[in-house]
Parts: C-alpha cells; sequence; structure tokens
C-alpha cells in the first residue's frame, strides 16, 4: 500500500484488450515500452517485433524506429558479502541499462550437498582461509534451522546505447560499478544469445552463468530501490504541476499533495534558489 503496488493484468482501452505482462516482457527484450493487445495465440511471436542481430559481443535490435545496440555483463564471482543497496550505483548511472534476476530454489539435500561440497574442497585443498570452512559449518546450520534457503541464481546487466562507440564508454562504466560493489563481472561473448533470452521468465535452460546463493543474499540484491517518480495525473488538482529530473536523469512528477496531505516544504541555505523554486512551482 506505501508504494502503490498493484498486480498487472488485462485492461481495456477504448474496447481494445491490452497485456500489461507483455509490455513489460516486451521493454525487458527490446528496451521500449509500446502497448501489446492481447494476442489469439502464443504470446512468444508476438513479443518478437523486433529484429534481434547477436554478433560477437554485442548485438543489435533493429526496430521500426531504427537500432539500438547492447551489451551484457554476467557475474562470473559473487561479492564476498551482499547489502540491501549493493548494486545501487547503477541507478543513478547516465544511460538505460536493464538488470534481470532469477532464483529457482534448491531442495535441502541439494543445498547440503552444494554446501558440503564447497566445505570439503577447501579442506582438502588445505585453504588457509579457515574462516571461510567456519562459516559454511554456520551455513550448514542455519540451513538445518531452516533459518534460509539456497538457490541456483542468475543476474544479467543489458546496457544499449545508440552507437557501437557509445555502448563501449557506457561497458566500462557498469563494469567499474559492479567492481566496487565486489563483484567479478564477464561480458558476454558466446553466451550471449543465451544470456539475452535468459532475461524472460521460465528459460532457466539458457542461464549461463548461474550460482547458488543463500535467501538472503537474494533479498539483498533484489531490494527494489529506486528513485521517486511521483504522480503523472490523477492528483488532487489533477495532472503533476511540473516534471522534475532526478539524480538518475529519470522523471519526477511534482504535485504540491502526498496522499490526502496538502504540506510542502522546501529547506536549503541562503542564495541556493528557494524563490525561485517556488515562482516556478506556482506558476
Amino acid at each position: 500500500e506505501r508504494y502503490d503496488a498493484r498486480v498487472v493484468g488485462l485492461v481495456d482501452r477504448d474496447g481494445i484488450v491490452f497485456s500489461e505482462p507483455m509490455e513489460l516482457l516486451h521493454a525487458v527484450t527490446s528496451g521500449e515500452w509500446m502497448p501489446m493487445p492481447l494476442p489469439q495465440g502464443p504470446i512468444g511471436p508476438a513479443l518478437y517485433s523486433n529484429r534481434i542481430i547477436f554478433g560477437r559481443e554485442a548485438l543489435e535490435i533493429r526496430s521500426a524506429g531504427g537500432s539500438r545496440f547492447a551489451g551484457m555483463f554476467g557475474i562470473k564471482e559473487y561479492p564476498a558479502s551482499t547489502r540491501p543497496g549493493l548494486l545501487n550505483a547503477l541507478l543513478s548511472a547516465p544511460f538505460e541499462l536493464i538488470l534481470t534476476q532469477s532464483f529457482a530454489f534448491l531442495s535441502k539435500a541439494d543445498a547440503k550437498t552444494v554446501l558440503t561440497r564447497k566445505q570439503n574442497q577447501l579442506v582438502s585443498a588445505q585453504d588457509p582461509a579457515a574462516s571461510q570452512i567456519d562459516e559454511l559449518s554456520d551455513a550448514l546450520d542455519d540451513l538445518e534451522s531452516n533459518r534460509f534457503a539456497l538457490g541456483d541464481h542468475h543476474l544479467s546487466l543489458l546496457l544499449s546505447a545508440d552507437t557501437a562507440s557509445q555502448l563501449q564508454g557506457h561497458m566500462s562504466v557498469a563494469r567499474r560499478a559492479l567492481a566496487d560493489a565486489g563483484a567479478v563481472v564477464a561480458r558476454e561473448d558466446l553466451g550471449l544469445e543465451a544470456a539475452y533470452w535468459a532475461q524472460l521468465p521460465g528459460l532457466f535452460k539458457y542461464r549461463a552463468r548461474a550460482g547458488a546463493i543463500s535467501s538472503r543474499n537474494f533479498a539483498a540484491f533484489s531490494p527494489f530501490h529506486t528513485y521517486p517518480v511521483g504522480k503523472p495525473d490523477g492528483n488532487h488538482w489533477g495532472p503533476a504541476v511540473a516534471m522534475l529530473k532526478t539524480a538518475s536523469g529519470s522523471p519526477f512528477y511534482f504535485s504540491f499533495h502526498h496522499g490526502d496531505l496538502g504540506n510542502t516544504f522546501i529547506c536549503g541555505p541562503s542564495g541556493s534558489g528557494k524563490t525561485v523554486v517556488q515562482n516556478f512551482l506556482l506558476s
């Protein structure tokens, strides 16, 4: 209720039934939002409305409005520890990106096998990192006590640009952001097509770089953090008063009301532009 979340479904627009889940899936595969009428048959052919050309390290999305280029990263080694907001640096990146994740739960027996095998490998190799062996013992105890679950996790990051040269710059910035989060990433090349289709729900067989992590780790990777967007219409006074720009470059639709409250507070040091902002909003 706090975030105004709702279940997407079928909507009627001027007598035509549109599918909101299809609109989301089309945005994931093409990078653009567009109305998707509900087809009579399978949704797969309806989603594939753009031509995708896969190269060695990049792909080209050809649509009616032109072409865009994209590249993808996958996680090669996970961070030593996770926390909510680990990937928040990507939110302020000055380019378009699509981050997708999937998580398939393992049975307790399979999860125990994974942790035990890793622990035995460290012991057999006489690994000096004794703390890791102790942490795996604690993890086995937590697993048996149902304090967390283990699952196969897959994360991919797709970056898009208008030109191939712009894409190279975007990939460099994104790689640094992921490295600062403690992740070792690899640019998808031979597995690029598989990683691209693995963005869609249910296509687990195409996941090229799946790894076993705990449900706690997955929760840290998926905190649903984002920048506020406001409310473009349907406010107490109708449409939003103004469209502002967030630190990520995304729009924020400003209204003097927040829910049923009509109070607005503006603060800042002398000379920071408070009067200018007030005059702008009132005009």
